[in-house]
C-alpha cells in the first residue's frame, strides 16, 4: 500500500513549517521510489543546500528536473535549530513518555539525585 501511490500521485510537493501531520495512499502519501528521488537530486542540488521539507505527492505530472522545486523553498538560517517556518513554539511534553519530560539539565551536577556505580550501589 505505500508504494501503490507514485502512479496516482506522481508530483512531488515540498511544503514547509511542519503544516501536515498524516497521509494516506488516497491522501498525499509518498511512495519509496518518490522518497529516493528527491533525497538523491537533494545531494547533487545546490538549491537544495539548508533546506528542510515535508514531503507530499500530489496528482500532477511528474516533475522531470527538482531543482527549481528546492529553489522556491526558504533556506533553514544558518546555525539555527529550527528549520525555516517552523512554528515558534516548544514541542508538546504530552506526547512524550514520563520518563522523557524532564529537562536533561534537571540531573545536572548538583541535583537532588544521588549517583550510582555500575553495579546501581550508591
Amino acid at each position: 500500500m505505500f508504494d501503490e501511490s507514485a502512479a496516482a500521485h506522481p508530483e512531488l510537493l515540498f511544503l514547509q513549517g511542519d503544516t501536515r501531520r498524516a497521509g494516506s495512499p488516497e491522501n498525499d502519501s509518498v511512495a519509496r521510489s518518490q522518497i529516493a528521488r528527491m533525497l538523491v537530486e537533494s545531494v547533487t542540488a545546490a538549491a537544495a543546500n539548508r533546506k528542510t521539507l515535508e514531503l507530499v505527492a500530489e496528482r500532477g505530472p511528474r516533475q522531470p528536473d527538482l531543482d527549481p522545486v528546492f529553489a522556491a523553498l526558504q533556506a533553514d538560517a544558518e546555525g539555527a535549530l529550527d528549520a525555516a517556518l517552523d512554528p515558534d513554539t516548544p514541542p508538546s511534553t504530552g506526547s512524550l513518555p514520563p520518563s522523557r519530560r524532564k529537562s536533561p539539565r534537571s540531573h545536572a551536577a548538583g541535583s537532588q539525585h544521588p549517583r550510582t556505580d555500575v553495579q546501581g550501589v550508591p
